[in-house]
């Protein structure tokens, strides 16, 4: 591989020198290394910041939040776990189901704030009693 890449930089060396380029033979080996540099933040900044995302989002989650998992299945959390696994209820009146997914199913909350306001009533209430 080492020989494949040298082979490459050869390549440009040779061609600036077909040229008559003043430009010195390390110049292209910088930009190359510079462009590759490039290249790799491009990927790794946005991969960053999807992760920090669907952290958030799996923290916002709060018993009664609607959301889809990635199947495809929109419903309603009845119960959370400490590791963040969640049980889904879903259907109309009548025929409900409910199912078990781990952390990793979750794809979208529909409605994160009226989770958290549910969550607040719910307290609110709780030390009313």
């Amino acid at each position: 591989m080492l020989n494949n890449i040298l082979k490459i930089l050869c390549f440009f060396e040779d061609t600036a020198a077909d040229t008559g380029s003043t430009i010195p033979s390390w110049v292209s080996t910088v930009v190359i290394v510079a462009i590759m540099a490039l290249l790799i933040v491009m990927m790794i900044i946005p991969q960053r910041r999807n992760k920090k995302k669907a952290e958030e989002m799996k923290k916002s989650l709060r018993v009664g939040s609607m959301i889809t998992t990635i199947g495809g299945i929109v419903g309603q959390i009845i119960a959370l776990d400490d590791k963040g696994n969640f049980t889904l209820e879903t259907g109309i009146e009548g025929s409900k189901t409910t199912m078990s997914f781990t952390s990793g199913a979750l794809y979208m909350v529909n409605n994160p704030e009226n989770a958290t306001e549910e969550k607040k009533q719910e307290d609110s209430t709780d030390e009313i009693k």
